[in-house]
């Protein structure tokens, strides 16, 4: 249910703001307005998603799709220019900004030593288990192939004709392979509660620890040989 909230969330975005530029053409008299009409109903649906708590980020990635399928085809030739650039500017800020946090919170999760009668609370709240993330990384390479391959045999029970090739199917499932700055962020979400809490998990700090190692482990080792797959 929460998946399809969001997911109708972010459609209703999409088909406002496609439908707004289609019907008020003077809107479109401004490359400039443009822009900030389609940044305003984006995050429009990512706080109203985010207020319901709801998933804010496939409201987000949906009526991204949903925009640039239909809202995109509406604007002036000036604000298709100015607002793919400016997009492809604040994308690629804000990509820069989420690796470079994750790189801090790696020395903040590692900055204290291990043992000792003074050491400080955050060591027992975010301890590391290498046994724990080689599991998990071997489970994100194991299962992305199972579902890329089982979900493309699937299709092609249905299709005339196969429109994927083995080497480009070969790219879908390595690239899935790599986990981004979204899965940490989400685990964050979980809710730091006191060890007195009913609803307290205490295993919190070990799962976001090794989803930040899978996360680092996988964008480095994967990402790295990526020009060559």
């Amino acid at each position: 249910m929460l998946g399809i909230v969001s997911i109708m969330i972010g459609l209703a975005g999409g088909v406002i703001s496609s439908l707004l530029f289609k019907w008020c053409r003077f809107l479109c008299h401004s490359a400039i307005t443009e822009t900030l009409l389609l940044l305003i109903v984006a995050m429009l649906c990512y706080f109203i998603s985010e207020s319901h708590e709801k998933s804010s980020i496939i409201s987000l990635l949906t009526c991204g799709i949903c925009m640039a399928h239909y809202t995109w085809y509406n604007l002036s030739p000036q604000g298709k220019t100015i607002s793919s650039i400016t997009i492809s500017i604040f994308g690629s800020a804000a990509e820069s900004f989420v690796f470079a946090y994750i790189g801090l919170c790696t020395f903040t999760y590692t900055r204290f030593e291990q043992g000792g009668e003074d050491a400080p609370q955050e060591e027992e709240k975010y301890p590391w288990s290498v046994s724990f993330i080689v599991i998990m990384c071997t489970i994100i390479i194991v299962g992305r192939t199972i579902a890329v391959w089982t979900a493309h045999g699937l299709v092609s029970l249905c299709a005339k004709n196969p429109d994927v090739t083995f080497k480009e199917l070969l790219f879908v499932t390595y690239g899935g392979m790599i986990r981004g700055a979204i899965a940490f962020g989400l685990v964050l979400k979980i809710p730091d509660l006191p060890a007195g809490d009913v609803n307290h998990f205490k295993e919190r700090g070990v799962v976001v620890t090794t989803t930040l190692a899978c996360v680092i482990f996988t964008t480095v080792v994967f990402g790295s040989f990526m020009p060559i797959v």
